[in-house]
């Protein structure tokens, strides 16, 4: 069977966003200057226990989150995202090669930790993410 953070199989095209996960105190979003921020595993307590709706807060997360040129370089917008869809078809597949459609884009990350790689269920005309 598959592992429960597995990728499921994929047969069409979609962008990218990565999320800092235990590297970036940014939580809870909209917080007031004067609250303390802590990272997102953090926030969603996943740092002390494995909770049941983890999928779901961790969806939550990657609809939310931003994109952060501070960590890393590439798809650092949702403009940008554009040069590294994954494309993958005909036959469904469970890896998603976010590499452009030439699949001649590659990026890097600047600082260390674990990243949510967040994909867009629905893009628009424009390859932008509309869900």
């Amino acid at each position: 069977g598959m592992h429960p953070y597995d990728s499921i199989p994929w047969r069409k095209k979609t962008t990218l966003k990565l999320v800092p996960f235990d590297n970036l105190a940014n939580y809870p979003w909209g917080a007031e200057a004067n609250v303390p921020k802590v990272t997102l595993e953090k926030y969603l307590e996943l740092d002390k226990y494995n909770a049941e709706d983890a999928r779901l807060m961790l969806n939550e997360a990657c609809a939310n989150g931003t994109f952060n040129e501070d960590y890393y370089n590439g798809p650092s917008s949702s403009e940008l995202a554009r040069e590294y869809l994954a494309w993958v078809g005909p036959s469904a597949n469970q890896y998603l090669p976010f590499s452009g459609i030439e699949n001649d884009q590659s990026f890097n990350t600047w600082k260390a930790g674990i990243f949510l790689v967040c994909y867009c269920a629905t893009l628009d005309a424009e390859d932008l993410c509309a869900s």
